[in-house]
């Protein structure tokens, strides 16, 4: 059963009212969920953020991921309505159903993204299902990912703020057109912004 069916099944089974995604091998806020749902008001039906850490588990390095506005809103963080997704469903795809998803419901005008930085941190292994984002990441040192994270992950370091504005990078920038979708690719084109995107969730 590829993801996208998973995800649609998960989501039937559901007894909420909202749903949340929650990767088991990525680390989130003990304040996640309540920051996010905090934001599920009209016209918002899909939450999520924008900014995420990234840790590699193998190299031990950190580095940082940075969308402008609401272009984009990555899977492993998106709490949305269970209404919404009911008229909204996953694509049946391997990979790129929570792009899809997520860019619906920029069409839809519903999507709201935080910039939350200490939410979230994508956990990079060799069992990703994809190679993560082809947005180039911004290097960071491991004491500035989130200080709850360190405490229970790398102890032995400690978190130390970033003093750097961190820059907006992405794959490219053009002129903005009507959105395209491509999610056999992992390739769209929002609000002016292209990005390549391989999603990363375990097998």
């Amino acid at each position: 059963m590829d993801i996208g069916s998973k995800r649609n099944l998960c989501c039937t089974l559901a007894t909420g009212s909202i749903i949340a995604h929650w990767d088991d091998d990525d680390w989130y806020a003990s304040n996640r969920l309540s920051v996010q749902i905090a934001q599920l008001k009209e016209p918002y039906k899909v939450i999520a953020v924008r900014n995420l850490f990234y840790y590699d588990v193998v190299n031990r390095v950190g580095s940082h991921l940075r969308i402008p506005d609401d272009a984009y809103g990555c899977g492993t963080s998106m709490v949305y309505l269970k209404s919404y997704w009911q008229s909204n469903k996953f694509s049946k795809k391997v990979m790129g159903e929570d792009v899809a998803f997520g860019l619906n419901a920029v069409q839809h005008k519903v999507l709201r993204t935080l910039d939350d930085d200490g939410l979230i941190v994508v956990r990079r292994h060799s069992r990703n299902v994809g190679p993560g984002p082809c947005i180039p990441l911004m290097p960071i040192s491991l004491s500035e990912l989130p200080s709850e994270f360190l405490k229970r992950n790398l102890p032995s370091i400690k978190h130390v703020p970033s003093v750097v504005t961190p820059v907006v990078r992405v794959a490219s920038v053009t002129p903005p057109k009507p959105s395209t979708v491509n999610t056999n690719g992992i390739k769209y084109r929002n609000n002016g912004l292209t990005i390549d995107w391989w999603d990363s969730h375990t097998r």
